[in-house]
């Protein structure tokens, strides 16, 4: 019985949860690259009787080094957010052959409550689950009890 709490990842890394988010390039986004043909475009092709001012040149310069900047800033957060992912799994790890129980309340306020024991602990859409050998599929922040021996 899967449920959603709303977190979602954000960010497209080697990490197979990450396989449906777009990438820059899929959403036409002006890269770095682009960004640096363009810059060298405009210089190639000027009116050399009539340059570019240097402010722009400065300018433009600067917005390229900003662009670098936040790409390399991006690529870090991504790496970031796939090691906390890992981390929560292997910090639940622990869970696996031990009896949980388990309750939380729905969307619809209903209450939902049961026990069994750990199989395994995965991820899916963003969300720390653990499987029971009841079949029961319960997010991990919704157990509040865990046992080494089953009752």
């Amino acid at each position: 019985m899967p449920i959603t709490s709303g977190v979602q990842a954000q960010s497209k890394v080697t990490h197979p949860y990450y396989a449906g988010v777009p990438t820059q390039e899929e959403k036409n986004v002006l890269g770095r690259d682009a960004f640096l043909k363009i810059l060298v475009a405009q210089l190639k092709y000027q009116d050399p009787l009539n340059p570019m001012d240097d402010r722009d040149f400065i300018a433009q310069t600067a917005q390229f080094s900003t662009l670098d900047q936040m790409i390399s800033l991006n690529e870090t957060f991504a790496y970031f957010a796939q090691f906390q992912f890992e981390q929560a799994l292997s910090q639940h790890a622990h869970m696996i052959g031990k009896h949980v129980q388990w309750s939380y309340i729905t969307d619809d306020d209903v209450e939902l409550s049961g026990e069994g024991k750990v199989t395994a602990v995965f991820f899916r859409n963003g969300e720390l689950l653990a499987e029971l050998d009841n079949g029961e599929e319960v997010p991990v922040w919704a157990i509040h009890r865990i046992e080494n021996n089953a009752p």
